[in-house]
């Protein structure tokens, strides 16, 4: 067993360095963008490869990309929180949103999502008190 300690890491190509195991074999990446906003004020509370998120109306934003994603084939984690009410009886869903008919709301440039909270069986978007994503290929 060693430890390695280091300041940073730089990759030998333009994309991110991958994590290997003893072997050669590829067993993770490095995330490429993440983002923490409150969405209900749009403010950017923290990031890492987000050049900003664009308020496209009510629960419907879009994240762009500083430097961006090498194709369309990336995954998105995403978390949101409409309210910190330990009595609301809400769930509050983030998800991509197609594009044009588009199944596929992701680009290289940007990802476009929508947030929408469901009671009392209505849905219906709205804009969330927290919202934090990540992107990973």
């Amino acid at each position: 067993m060693s430890t390695l300690a280091v300041g940073t890491i730089k990759s030998a190509s333009g994309n991110p360095p991958t994590i290997q195991n003893s072997s050669g074999t590829e067993i993770g990446t490095y995330c490429r963008a993440w983002a923490n906003f409150q969405a209900s004020n749009g403010s950017l509370e923290a990031d890492f490869n987000v050049s900003s998120i664009s308020d496209n109306g009510t629960g419907d934003w879009t994240v762009e990309f500083t430097n961006a994603m090498p194709d369309v084939n990336y995954a998105v984690v995403a978390n949101c929180c409409h309210t910190f009410n330990a009595g609301n009886n809400d769930v509050s869903v983030c998800s991509p949103k197609p594009r044009n008919g588009n199944s596929n709301p992701l680009t290289t440039a940007n990802c476009r999502f929508v947030g929408s909270t469901h009671s009392s069986g209505l849905s219906s978007y709205v804009d969330m008190r927290l919202v934090t994503m990540a992107f990973f290929r």
